[in-house]
């Protein structure tokens, strides 16, 4: 699956040519792993890059053709959604700013092949007066733990943030404050057929935003290969437009440095991002082991190993979430200390302030 990955991500030929053809099981494996790592487009996408002598039965390349059409069509309905939301944020003088999702999707060869999940939104000190305007549409808004509201919107799952980088040390909040009034925002065309200009965190920012974000949840229940994929093409896309030298600052300052050097070697080993597209000198190639080991363990966002089912209880859910710090703890403590125990505490009290 990594191989044909890889082809469709960097749209090259598929580099280990030599462990194919692939038996019809194996076949069916590739398909499970790329569906439960979420980049079953982008595997779909690296299959043309096969020579044709090489490729799966008709009965794979079938379903590998509707998947990826399925996804082309979720896509298109996303962005459909997300024009219409911003547009009416916009006419309501509010300045939403994307979250990752479509925006990420932007940077890839075939934007609408990158799964989508949800629609995410910054909306800094306006946070609270948004989530009433959504409150009057009639929409049923969730308020979670850490802060951020929920919500359906034409059958799309929404969620608008207060925070805009997932870093919790309190020791570092005014640095982080200093830093997004610095680097700003700029614009950004997504959306395909459905184009729209919407606001974006500036290259630093949204490489920074992503690196947090992955962080947040490996140590946490868990993340995939797509999020880890949308870092590689960040990585590639935005490098040349950030200054290594302030770039190295920025992870020290927010006790990165380690969780960095451990994830752009996984980048570099797994995903074949080019090493100069990378920031940091150090390799950590015990940690992007480990890394790897808990994207293949545990899925997308720990949905493989912690699965929630819908009718679910918060319990079970919240059982689960505790069940995988500890499992991650080893990893954890080692690679990013103050964040995971911050995150914890963010977590802890977010629940208490939920409960009374």
């Amino acid at each position: 699956m990594l191989a044909l990955l890889k082809a469709g991500l960097w749209h090259r030929p598929v580099g280990e040519i030599g462990i194919f053809p692939l038996p019809a099981d194996t076949w069916d494996e590739v398909l499970r792993l790329s569906v439960q790592q979420t980049v079953t487009g982008i595997v779909a996408d690296g299959l043309g890059f096969l020579p044709e002598a090489l490729l799966p039965e008709p009965r794979i390349l079938a379903r590998c053709a509707a998947e990826a059409d399925a996804i082309e069509k979720r896509n298109a309905e996303m962005n459909k959604v997300l024009a219409g939301l911003y547009s009416g944020f916009r006419t309501h003088s509010l300045s939403p700013v994307l979250k990752k999702g479509q925006g990420v999707a932007a940077m890839y060869p075939e934007p609408l092949l990158r799964e989508c999940g949800d629609i995410d939104f910054y909306f800094g000190e306006s946070h609270d007066a948004v989530a009433a305007l959504i409150a009057r549409t009639g929409c049923r808004v969730i308020r979670m733990s850490d802060g951020s509201i929920c919500y359906r919107w034409r059958n799309v799952d929404v969620e608008h943030h207060s925070r805009l980088l997932d870093l919790y040390s309190p020791f570092s909040q005014a640095y982080l404050k200093e830093l997004i009034a610095r680097e700003g925002f700029t614009e950004k065309t997504v959306g395909g057929s459905e184009e729209i200009l919407v606001t974006v965190p500036s290259p630093m920012l949204e490489l920074l935003m992503l690196n947090a974000h992955a962080m947040k949840h490996i140590i946490g229940r868990g993340i995939g290969l797509r999020q880890m994929c949308d870092m590689a093409r960040a990585y590639y896309v935005l490098h040349d437009r950030i200054d290594e030298k302030e770039w190295n600052t920025v992870i020290s300052k927010t006790g990165l440095v380690k969780w960095t050097a451990a994830s752009e070697t996984f980048l570099t080993r797994y995903l074949g991002l080019p090493s100069e597209c990378t920031f940091s000198r150090r390799i950590d190639a015990a940690g992007a082991d480990r890394i790897f080991e808990m994207v293949c363990m545990n899925g997308n966002f720990g949905h493989s190993r912690y699965p929630v089912s819908p009718g679910g209880s918060a319990l079970k859910r919240k059982a689960g979430t505790l069940r995988a710090f500890c499992s991650n703890m080893g990893f954890s403590l080692r690679t990013v200390p103050g964040e995971t125990f911050w995150i914890l505490v963010n977590l802890l009290t977010g629940q208490i302030k939920k409960t009374f």
